[in-house]
């Protein structure tokens, strides 16, 4: 079968495009990558340099999946969005000892070598397999195998470690069993195997101290996070008559990184503005909690009915506005968020539109 892509000449498969594709297949295995890179590079740079970014980055992972994975198959990637896809149909024997996990695994450390390589941008991303048309599940099984790299190279590391003193324990206990030993031998034995279990439980505490460092974000102050993305936003909420007021300046501080929650804030407020009322007027407010710190994002535009408010965090998804988008703004918030251990939700807002309300894990302070 041709490819569906020449990366240099056309244009690579929306998402929507790529869904029915898979919709017509049986157990179709994707490869998944992600990255940080566009959000990150719109509210340092401008938005005409993440876009730049983001096309390059899209012909280069096309031109990389296709070379890599060493098959001919669909390659997408929605504008706007963070997320690549790369859908494997002609991989035969789906689930056999020969269609091997390992494969995939290789395949995408490559890609994601060479985008690291040409491109300078960090990626992550891992595979999985589209059962019954349920592709959006199965991106998100895949990115979140792919965050979970770190943590297994650590743990993989550390099990590597400990063996050393295990093997040595464990050969001390067979001597002491095979009771031939004089009562000097046994005790230096028994030493030895003392030092070694003294030895494992160094390394086990250092092992856990090294999770609970991982696992706790650097401190960043809300309001300085909000306060760049108003920066960005501010020529965009004039062109649109739109008013932004930090309701409640509640000092807190959250326990995920900077680049991050600046990230979230500007396409939050970017969302709110275009699809808000014109001339309309958005509200911020923070709150404290003994262990998380909440935000509160309220608009007076149109509102978000009960029945679409998960539909609007998917790709393509939209509440009652009729302004033009890639529908890819929240699904980007929330996927921001959910890396640093938050989350978002949307009701009604006082103001009488929507009220997005982000939960944050709290800070050192």
């Amino acid at each position: 079968m041709a490819s569906v892509i020449n990366s240099s000449q056309r244009e690579l498969l929306r998402f929507e495009q790529l869904a029915r594709r898979i919709a017509s297949s049986e157990d179709t295995p994707i490869v998944v990558l992600a990255t940080d890179a566009f959000a990150r590079t719109a509210w340092r740079q401008g938005r005409e340099e993440a876009i730049a970014l983001e096309r390059i980055s899209a012909r280069e992972f096309a031109a990389a999946a296709v070379t890599t994975l060493g098959v001919s198959d669909a390659v997408a990637h929605e504008p706007g969005s963070d997320v690549f896809i790369a859908a494997l149909f002609d991989l035969p024997a789906v689930g056999r000892d020969d269609a091997t996990p390992l494969g995939f695994v290789t395949a995408i450390g490559w890609i994601e070598n060479r985008l690291r390589a040409s491109l300078g941008i960090e990626t992550y991303g891992g595979w999985a397999i589209v059962r019954g048309g349920a592709v959006g599940e199965a991106i998100d099984d895949a990115l979140a195998w792919g965050r979970m790299a770190p943590a297994r190279r650590r743990l993989a590391g550390g099990l590597h470690d400990l063996a050393t003193p295990v093997s040595a324990i464990s050969a001390v206990l067979s001597a002491l069993l095979d009771g031939d030993l004089e009562p000097e031998k046994q005790l230096h034995f028994v030493r030895a195997a003392h030092d070694e279990s003294q030895r494992l439980g160094r390394m086990i505490r250092t092992m856990l101290a090294d999770q609970r460092a991982h696992a706790i974000s650097l401190d960043t102050d809300v309001g300085a996070a909000v306060a760049y993305a108003l920066r960005a936003v501010a020529s965009l909420a004039r062109a649109h008559g739109v008013s932004i007021v930090m309701r409640d300046e509640t000092a807190c501080n959250v326990a995920i990184d900077p680049d991050t929650l600046a990230a979230v804030f500007v396409n939050l407020f970017d969302n709110a503005i275009k699809h808000g009322r014109v001339n309309g007027r958005i509200e911020i407010a923070v709150g404290c909690h003994a262990n998380r710190c909440d935000v509160f994002v309220d608009d007076d535009g149109p509102g978000i009915p009960e029945h679409l408010r998960e539909h609007v965090f998917r790709s393509g998804g939209r509440g009652l506005s009729r302004t033009e988008g890639s529908g890819l703004g929240l699904m980007s918030v929330r996927e921001l968020l959910g890396r640093g251990g938050g989350a978002i939700d949307v009701s009604d807002a006082p103001l009488g539109g929507a009220r997005f309300t982000l939960r944050l894990p709290r800070g050192r302070d």
